[in-house]
């Protein structure tokens, strides 16, 4: 038997097209004559996404989630509100549940964010009034509010778990306590950590019940819950109580000073990351423990930043902002994500120029001239690392659009937004990428290091108003994208410009227009990210393994590095299509695994997370 193995240094144009940032592989649009939003969006282990959307009706409206045939209609007049629609990995519709099922004309849900475990079921959590059935099947499972008939206390959060393949397993509600039941509640996000632990963040006002068994868990004596209080509640994910806390409580009904929660975070250890709004002035305690923490927005209203142990114990936290950082929809931290090594990467977007540093120690400023997206990131201690800035609009004001999203996979960093003007999307001081939108908001999707370093990005200018609110990179190295197409008004209150976006950033056009001028219509467009970036590891002659032999479909690999368990070997062939890919167990240097099932041809070899490298191989026929 033979063994070819071909490992080439500098291999020219052979992988020029490597050098793409995503290549098209689907994209459709949901909706109808109606107006609708979407909140969230999470990707499964099988490559499948699920989303939260709100149709919204009018009189005898229809809303069509299916984008093939058959249809799969969402009629207001009968259902409560929010949907659960899941996708199968090639973009087909698998399966919709209405979230609830009105009991009574004054019924109302609303869903504000989803997650999932890691047996892929999946979590909902949003608000309620009055008594619905959460039991999308023939059972039923009727939650009904504790409250008074105080319209805004008149409702509860609810939480409710799902399988994979749509099947309902359980819910529950928070609700409030007291003499009249009297409690404001809001969820704001859902999230679950590696120990099966499932946390559900929002604000209270009063005493509430969070524990769905027969004890009452509430706010803890000494603590007094006001407007802008934040809630964090833990369960495991059969949905038993575990513990919750409390954020901003304070001695007083002055107002003043508190949070709207945004975006969270969960560390391997279970420690708890919280980014947010925190209002101006106010005399509030943000630790959940004994001791008293006081913290102080430096302008109108700040982004902060704290950090819980996984029992709910304080360990740092601060305020990042200036007098320019100020509460309005297009100024506020939008997401937080983690990596490997515990650094914190926070983004947004602000007006001006702010301080990023939440310590004490010194300032860090963000270098804006009229305004623009940012992503901090922060060490696990709080210090801030580095700060990068980009869409701006050089000059000619303020740009109108913002960061949605930003995600973090493998050494990189995600995001997405929309933009008006003419921006500069490299946030290095001395280089350029320089993208005008068209009309209204235009999309984008911006990629970069763990250095801060752009890498890649991919912008979609149309006529109306376009935006990519959800990025998420899956289990193999596919990316998906949320995004909103609605009409654009002319100056002066004229006629509407009917959006329309090529998603498709190759030579093809697949381009997506929602369903009338008047109406937003939410799209879901897949690509796979092409590994741009190789090329320089293979000049390094693999940088961490060498390949042994290639035969019958296997490869013996060499570590000349230990592989710690997140290591991720992945095969494309040469013009970059995903071929394989799993994930390593830890494994010493200078022992050799076998990879089996490696397609025949010329394919590139890549390790990423541990051990960084990859080789272009020569897989030859069986029997060779």
């Amino acid at each position: 038997m033979k063994y070819v193995v071909l490992i080439i240094c500098l291999i020219g144009s052979i992988l020029q097209g490597l050098a793409q940032d995503l290549k098209y592989r689907y994209a459709f649009k949901i909706g109808g004559e109606v107006t609708s939003y979407a909140r969230k969006l999470i990707t499964l282990s099988d490559g499948s996404f699920a989303c939260i959307l709100h149709p919204l009706p009018f009189g005898t409206d229809t809303c069509d989630l299916d984008h093939g045939a058959p249809e799969v209609i969402f009629n207001g007049l009968t259902q409560s509100g929010a949907v659960l629609a899941k996708y199968n990995a090639d973009g087909t519709f698998a399966w919709m549940h209405d979230l609830a099922t009105k009991k009574t004309i004054n019924s109302f849900e609303e869903a504000f964010d989803l997650t999932a475990d890691a047996a892929d079921n999946i979590y909902v959590t949003g608000l309620f009034t009055d008594s619905l059935d959460f039991d999308p099947g023939p059972g039923s499972r009727v939650l009904r509010t504790r409250n008074s008939n105080n319209i805004e206390a008149n409702q509860s959060v609810y939480v409710t778990k799902y399988s994979s393949d749509g099947v309902f397993i359980k819910a529950f509600d928070i609700s409030g306590l007291g003499i009249n039941n009297d409690a404001f509640l809001k969820p704001f996000i859902i999230r679950t950590g590696n120990d099966s632990t499932l946390f559900v963040c929002g604000q209270v006002l009063g005493n509430a019940d969070f524990d769905p068994g027969t004890p009452i868990a509430t706010t803890p004596s000494g603590k007094t819950t006001v407007g802008g209080t934040v809630f964090i509640a833990s369960y495991d994910t059969s949905l038993a109580f575990r513990s919750v806390w409390f954020i901003g409580t304070k001695n007083t009904l002055t107002s003043g000073g508190g949070i709207e929660p945004i975006d969270m975070a969960i560390s391997p250890l279970g420690e708890v990351y919280l980014t947010g709004l925190l209002g101006m002035g106010g005399d509030r305690d943000y630790d959940p423990g004994a001791a008293d923490l006081r913290l102080s927005a430096k302008g109108v209203d700040d982004g902060l930043l704290l950090k819980f142990a996984a029992n709910g114990d304080y360990l740092w936290g601060g305020v990042f902002g200036g007098v320019h950082f100020e509460n309005d929809a297009s100024d506020l931290p939008v997401a937080i994500c983690l990596d490997e090594a515990g650094n914190i990467y926070l983004g947004g977007k602000s007006l001006s120029g702010f301080d990023a540093d939440i310590n004490s120690d010194g300032q860090i400023n963000v270098p804006f001239q009229q305004g623009g997206d940012f992503i901090i990131k922060y060490n696990s201690k709080g210090k801030v690392i580095w700060v990068k800035n980009f869409t701006d609009c050089q000059g000619q004001g303020v740009n109108s659009g913002r960061m949605y999203d930003l995600h973090y996979q493998s050494g990189k960093l995600y995001a997405c937004g929309s933009y008006t003007c003419t921006n500069d999307f490299d946030p290095s001081p001395t280089a350029k990428n320089i993208k005008a939108a068209i009309a209204g908001e235009d999309a984008y999707t911006f990629f970069c290091d763990t250095s801060g370093t752009l890498t890649g990005l991919t912008t979609f200018p149309g006529p109306g108003n376009e935006n990519i609110t959800a990025i998420l990179t899956g289990p193999m190295d596919e990316v998906t994208l949320l995004g909103w197409l609605r009409g654009l008004t002319t100056s002066g209150g004229g006629s509407i410009i009917r959006a329309s976006l090529d998603l498709d950033p190759g030579t093809a056009k697949n381009t997506l227009s929602n369903f009338s001028e008047n109406t937003g219509s939410w799209f879901f467009a897949r690509y796979t990210l092409l590994p741009k970036g190789i090329i320089p590891h293979l000049k390094e002659r693999g940088n961490g393994f060498k390949v042994i032999r290639a035969y019958n479909g296997n490869l013996e690999i060499l570590p000349e590095q230990p592989f710690v368990s997140s290591c991720i070997l992945s095969v494309y062939d040469i013009t970059g299509r995903l071929l394989k890919q799993e994930r390593l167990s830890a494994h010493p240097a200078g022992q050799s695994f076998t990879v089996s099932q490696v397609p025949t041809g010329i394919v590139v070899v890549r390790l990423e997370g541990g051990s960084e490298g990859a080789a272009l191989v020569l897989m030859p026929p069986d029997n060779y």
